[in-house]
């Protein structure tokens, strides 16, 4: 009898240990923080404004960039990096240029892989070289 007791006092601190460490998280940052601050802090400097822009739509599409298609350059406005998050397409419109400033980032533009070194056991596979296994 002391051992099922022992037991389940064993179990009842284990799973309150489980609780008191599960506590309820947001996907985007830590839960009281990100009530009070913005999602890319961090990553994108602050502007420091703390009220919305008065741009419309008809005002704020000549910011996305766009590039002609058909192109061997390979170059497309599905960008790696932004230089910042909330141009052009913002949702409301108000929003965006408003909260962060721009960061500067490696570019975008795509080059062609070198040449894989090779050998007589060699091969490419996907952008690594491996050996061939006999």
């Amino acid at each position: 009898m002391k051992h099922l007791l022992l037991y389940v006092i064993a179990g009842l601190c284990i799973w309150l240990l489980w609780m008191y460490n599960n506590k309820p998280k947001e996907s985007f940052g830590n839960y009281p923080e990100s009530q009070t601050s913005v999602l890319l802090k961090g990553y994108y400097p602050l502007s420091g404004h703390t009220e919305v822009g008065t741009k419309n739509e008809s005002q704020m599409y000549k910011h996305y960039p766009v590039f002609p298609s058909g192109s061997y350059t390979q170059i497309t406005n599905n960008f790696k990096h932004q230089n910042n998050p909330d141009i052009a397409k913002c949702m409301p419109d108000n929003f965006c240029g408003v909260l962060y400033k721009d960061k500067e980032h490696p570019t975008n533009i795509i080059t062609q892989l070198p040449p894989v070194e090779t050998g007589p056991n060699q091969r490419r596979v996907g952008f690594f070289s491996a050996d061939i296994v006999a």
